[in-house]
């Protein structure tokens, strides 16, 4: 599975694959959250409105830190995503309709399920997992019906 960027309409960015992702994150907790609210905000919620400050701060934190080359990667297409966006949501890509069911819960499918845990093992999975917001740790633990 990869990491989408939502404008909350229907534009939607591919910016990591759950790894990167993992990485991104373990980036972001490396930032003081004082100066940098906004993309702390958006790694523990998932979502900001806060687009232009969001905008700024990744500048700014990428100038600052020097990240790995693939964090770099992923700051610049949350960069992309952000242009003319106003607001970003993280998603796995697919379109709420395709993604919920009757009850608004997300059911993965077997093969979403082998995807996510192929290149993982159980152990290494849970870490990955833990570092996610509380959403998107229910989205990567569910089962499929």
């Amino acid at each position: 599975m990869s990491i989408y960027l939502s404008d909350g309409d229907e534009k939607q960015e591919q910016v990591a694959s759950n790894l990167g992702w993992s990485q991104f994150g373990d980036w972001v907790e490396t930032l003081d959250v004082k100066q940098h609210p906004a993309i702390v905000s958006l790694w523990e919620h998932g979502i900001t409105e806060d687009v232009k400050s969001l905008t700024a701060q990744l500048e700014a934190a990428k100038q600052e830190t020097s990240p790995s080359a693939d964090v770099a990667g992923i700051i610049d297409g949350i960069l992309s995503a952000c242009a003319g966006a106003p607001m970003i949501l993280i998603t796995d890509g697919t379109q709420p309709e395709q993604s919920e069911g009757n009850d608004g819960t997300k059911s993965l499918t077997d093969e979403e399920i082998d995807a996510m845990t192929d290149d993982l093992g159980a152990a290494d999975m849970e870490a990955a997992i833990a570092k996610r917001t509380p959403a998107m740790q229910a989205l990567l633990r569910a089962k499929p019906e």
